[in-house]
């Protein structure tokens, strides 16, 4: 895949605000060679804020549960050794 300057992929101040790229097939992000993306999906202010949101609220529950009982989490925490890492990766649970 040929990199494209930021000014040729978005144009104008409005096509970067509402993620309107040259191209949004999926395959024109992956680096030649490999089965890797160069980059995110960029899809606009509003849809980044949106999932923003969501990711946010994901991490009010997550916080809202710890806080409603600290040393049951803190016990949790010892005895089951996966918690941590559950609660340390919320990307799991916006998933859902």
């Amino acid at each position: 895949m040929k990199k494209r300057p930021f000014k040729e992929r978005y144009p104008t101040l409005r096509s970067f605000l509402r993620g309107d790229g040259p191209c949004h097939y999926i395959g024109d992000r992956y680096i030649e060679g490999t089965n890797i993306y160069d980059r995110r999906e960029w899809r606009g202010v509003a849809d980044t804020a949106y999932d923003f949101g969501w990711w946010l609220a994901t991490w009010a529950k997550m916080g809202a549960f710890a806080a409603k009982n600290p040393v049951r989490i803190l016990r949790a925490f010892w005895r089951y050794r996966w918690l941590s890492a559950y609660l340390a990766a919320p990307h799991m649970v916006d998933k859902w």
